[in-house]
């Protein structure tokens, strides 16, 4: 499609980068209920000017809105022209600009309108100004100006007339936009309810004292978002009752009290509030669907046992807030290892001391991981052993790794969130993912790894907050201590922060004749 080049939307002046103050990804209060969603714009409207050429090629791009009623925001949207290709995300911002809420798009369409959805839905007040916008690194945007000459209303939603339509151009990532031009529609929206559906979790923070809370005391650039581990605890909350494994009887469920097993048959079982820690370790083996273990305690004993293994014929298993020890034992090679297809998904937990690896993918069948909101701490603890804190062989897999804390104080031979599915000769399949908003530090060898070989689709590491002093690779594989080369059209590292030296890390271009990892 022609691009359309708008008079009066030139490059805006360069506004230095700031370091983005991010909220907390902290849920709202439970809600059960969910009332129907309202957009400003509906599915069918369509700019003019869907292709509109710009000589910045980083920009944010956004719509100020309120709401008549306090609400939720679970989503944004953008109208995508078929040139305007890349990387987009999604932000929400309050009108001092604080960054809310922010999401990557994914699975996007070629052109048309595209939505995300929020972990946690957005809780806004009423009668108060916000702005959504999106971020993108490409030449190309819709644009229709005089467009906010008369406000837009739908439902509850309000974007105000005159001054609308809102910008900011410059060389870094994301930034808060706040230049209007001509009552530009840039064709941005929200997906707004007066009630919304929160993820129901079960941890109480105030209950959890932080296992690390000086972690990151010596920075003087770290997250300003909540850090797991460090500033609120994950894992078993202090004075959690827990239940003796070897009294479990429930439909689907089988107990081994001589092998101190139990194994898990039948579909929709959660196991909440065991302590699996007594008489040598317990081990959970799952052979069914949907199951959740929460709210227990792990610890590789004498018995040797595993402490979560998903056979082949499991599938959608959920961890959430459990202590798992793996004790520096090598009798186990992953605290948490998949081997069926279907969605792994470890949360505010607390996961330690394992011999080899922290959380295994080995499977050949459609699998998703989804790990956040963890500490993650020491890996590779046996010596000669080489242990990640996330391994992935086969595939295809898609990796959703977010707001997690690594470290690795000394001792162990340990590399980070790695996604890597070959096997010796044989190469595994990546449809795409992200590595966003973790604190990494310590003795790790290096702190991500992508095979792009085995990419099939965007794979994005993103505003993750690292100190490499104590690594030999730095932030990832195939780069310069501290920074990574992208090899391949489909990944990208974008707003990671050095934290010792405060230095943003930013796609750069490979060496002449690199070698692919």
């Amino acid at each position: 499609m022609k691009a359309e080049r708008i008079a009066g939307l030139g490059m805006a002046t360069f506004v230095v980068l700031q370091t983005l103050a991010y909220a907390a990804p902290a849920a709202p209060s439970l809600d059960q209920s969910e009332s129907a969603a309202e957009s400003l714009f509906s599915a069918t409207s369509r700019p003019i000017n869907v292709n509109v050429e710009e000589s910045a090629s980083n920009f944010e791009l956004g719509i100020q809105f309120k709401s008549a009623v306090k609400g939720y925001i679970t989503g944004l949207r953008f109208y995508k022209g078929d040139l305007n290709k890349g990387v987009h995300f999604g932000n929400l911002w309050d009108s001092s600009g604080v960054l809310l809420a922010s999401a990557q798009y994914t699975n996007e369409t070629a052109s048309g309108w595209q939505e995300v959805e929020f972990i946690f839905p957005v809780e806004i007040m009423a009668n108060t100004v916000y702005t959504a916008s999106y971020h993108g690194e490409n030449h190309y945007y819709s644009a229709d100006s005089a467009y906010f000459t008369n406000a837009v209303v739908n439902g509850d939603i309000t974007a105000p007339a005159s001054i609308n339509g809102v910008r900011w151009y410059g060389a870094d990532a994301r930034h808060f936009p706040t230049t209007a031009s001509n009552n530009t529609n840039y064709w941005v929206d929200v997906v707004f309810a007066r009630r919304a559906k929160i993820p129901p979790t079960t941890t109480t923070y105030p209950t959890i004292g932080a296992q690390l809370p000086h972690l990151l005391d010596s920075y003087s650039h770290k997250p300003s978002w909540s850090v797991a581990g460090v500033n609120y605890g994950v894992g078993v909350a202090d004075g959690q009752l827990l239940h003796n494994p070897a009294l479990i009887s429930m439909a689907g469920v089988k107990v081994n009290e001589n092998l101190r097993q139990v194994t898990v048959i039948g579909d929709n079982v959660t196991l909440d509030s065991f302590d699996f820690t007594l008489n040598g370790g317990w081990g959970v083996i799952i052979a069914s669907n949907n199951v959740t273990i929460s709210n227990s305690n792990f610890l590789v004993g004498s018995n040797g046992n595993a402490p979560i293994l998903g056979t082949q014929s499991s599938g959608n298993v959920t961890v959430t807030n459990c202590t798992i020890d793996g004790n520096n034992s090598g009798n186990v090679g992953g605290l948490i290892e998949m081997r069926g297809a279907g969605a792994l998904t470890v949360d505010h937990s607390w996961l330690k001391n394992s011999s080899d690896d922290i959380i295994q993918m080995h499977n050949n069948g459609p699998s998703a991981l989804v790990a956040k909101y963890n500490l993650i701490q020491n890996a590779g603890m046996t010596p000669g052993a080489h242990g990640d804190f996330t391994e992935f062989l086969g595939g295809p897999f898609t990796a959703t790794i977010i707001y997690n804390t690594t470290t690795e104080p000394s001792g162990g031979s340990s590399q980070g969130f790695m996604v890597e599915p070959d096997l010796g000769s044989k190469p595994g399949v990546i449809l795409g993912g992200e590595i966003g908003n973790n604190t990494m530090t310590g003795y790790n060898n290096v702190f991500t790894g992508i095979t792009v070989a085995d990419l099939a689709g965007k794979f994005t590491v993103h505003d993750n907050y690292f100190d490499p002093s104590h690594t030999s690779g730095g932030l990832a594989f195939g780069g310069v201590r501290g920074g990574p080369n992208d090899r391949s059209p489909m990944s990208f590292y974008l707003n990671n922060v050095n934290m010792v030296s405060g230095v943003i890390i930013r796609k750069v271009s490979p060496p002449a004749g690199a070698i692919q990892r």
